[in-house]
Order: C-alpha cells, then sequence, then structure tokens
C-alpha cells in the first residue's frame, strides 16, 4: 500500500497557507472564551521539568493548562511557528546571548525561551472553529488560575 500522494499535497498546502495556525490567537476588542479541562497523565519529563511529584508519576490529572517553554524563529520555513524548547536549543539561546557578536545577539532576541500555558479553549465568537489551543501567556494564566481558585 502506497502512500496517498495527493493528500499529502493538500496537507502540505494547508499548513503552508497563511490561515495555517493551529493555535487561537485573540482578536483586538473582548474576546470571550471557555477553557476545557483535559486529562493529563504524569510522565518523567514532567516529574524531572519539577512539574509534579516522583510519586504522581503514572497518574491521571484533570488539568486545565499545560506550562511549556517555547521559542519561535527556529524553524526556517515558519519562523513565527512556536517550537517546544530542548536544552539543546536553550543551550544555543544561551550561548548567541552571551557572543560579543551583535548579529548572535539579535539572533538569541529572536529565539528566546517564552514560558507560555497550553488551554484547550472555544472561541465562543466564533464557535465552529470547535476546540483550538491557545499559547496564554503569564499574565492570562494568572486571572484565569485565580477564578479557577475562588
Amino acid at each position: 500500500m502506497g502512500l496517498n500522494m495527493q493528500r499529502e499535497r493538500d496537507r502540505q498546502a494547508k499548513t503552508a497557507s497563511k490561515g495555517g495556525s493551529r493555535t487561537w490567537k485573540p482578536q483586538d476588542g473582548p474576546n470571550v472564551i471557555r477553557v476545557l479541562p483535559f486529562k493529563h497523565k504524569v510522565t518523567k519529563e514532567d516529574v524531572a521539568n519539577k512539574l509534579y511529584e516522583k510519586a504522581d508519576l503514572g497518574e491521571t490529572f484533570e488539568e486545565w493548562n499545560y506550562p511549556l517553554t517555547i521559542q519561535y524563529g527556529l524553524n526556517p520555513a515558519n519562523r513565527k511557528a512556536p517550537v517546544l524548547a530542548t536544552p539543546e536549543t536553550i543551550e544555543m539561546w544561551k550561548e548567541l546571548k552571551n557572543s560579543k557578536d551583535e548579529d548572535d545577539q539579535e539572533k538569541a532576541k529572536r529565539i528566546q525561551p517564552k514560558n507560555q500555558y497550553a488551554m484547550n479553549i472555544i472561541d465562543l465568537n466564533d464557535g465552529e472553529k470547535g476546540v483550538q489551543i491557545y499559547l496564554a501567556a503569564k499574565s492570562v494564566r494568572k486571572p484565569i488560575g485565580e477564578w479557577v481558585i475562588d
């Protein structure tokens, strides 16, 4: 059984288009969203990143957000695409940041790691799009977290 080349061409065309982003971005003005919970099984990486205790390994918890360290500018085909940071990309950023070369320091600014929080949301102003992923900044996560606790 061979690869369906026409389907692959169609998928490539969709990802290359302007609106191909898989993450939701707020529009100017008021945005009304509903944050959806999800089930998360604790992995070794979660424990290593100190997101959970070792005793929680393998347990499943209901969550409403997941912290990520994201870097932009690493994907040569789409510099605006978020890429999950790795120890290697963080090290590359540190080396560029500490370089005396101005071009290296400029590159470091473009790939600087950012802490973001992934959330499953529904945009109530455009519900037909269904569940979307929102990479929220700490300034957004914090008030939502306060509301959840309340």
